[in-house]
């Protein structure tokens, strides 16, 4: 999964919600699978109800089901599985986002740690994949600093205004 990147304006941390994509990379025809989601302190999976937020993507049928239990060692079990052993579409991309939500907590540096992955393909072979960690960092913006140069002024007006209108190159900061 790409990292998750917490912004902090003018060094607050905006607490807001966060999809957290899983993505999968297979060389088989997969019928389902299941993963252990470890969080760090600092952020966590987004729960209302006793539901966590997590939406399939278009890699999998309606005939999909997904299941999230909090294990006793504190790990989310995700189960992504269908009782019709149809594949998977296509070997490469999203299969679900999460929701997920920084708090106070949160720290540069730290990780999600997914481990304990195991794949049964549509001949019902197991297939074990490698622990993967998702890096979480901070990204730091300064109010007003659209073009990341530690300053706000009339330049970042101009670039502003140039991003607006669609003649813009170079970085360009949106939560700026």
């Amino acid at each position: 999964a790409d990292p998750i990147e917490v912004v902090s304006i003018n060094g607050a941390l905006r607490l807001e919600r966060l999809e957290l994509p899983i993505t999968m990379v297979n060389s088989v025809s997969i019928a389902g699978f299941q993963c252990d989601i470890m969080f760090p302190n600092g952020i966590a999976p987004i729960n209302n109800e006793g539901q966590y937020e997590v939406a399939l993507s278009s890699r999998v049928n309606d005939d999909y089901k997904v299941e999230v239990r909090k294990l006793s060692n504190g790990a989310l079990r995700l189960l992504v599985y269908t009782f019709t052993a149809s594949s998977i579409v296509g070997n490469d991309g999203v299969i679900l986002t999460m929701g997920v939500m920084p708090n106070e907590n949160y720290k540069q540096g730290e990780q999600i740690v997914i481990r304990n992955i195991v794949m049964t393909s549509t001949d019902f072979v197991e297939y074990s994949g490698m622990q993967t960690t998702i890096d979480c960092y901070i990204k730091e913006s300064l109010l007003g600093d659209t073009n990341r140069d530690k300053k706000v002024n009339v330049t970042d007006v101009v670039h502003m205004g140039k991003y607006l209108v669609g003649d813009y190159e170079g970085a360009f900061d949106t939560d700026a």
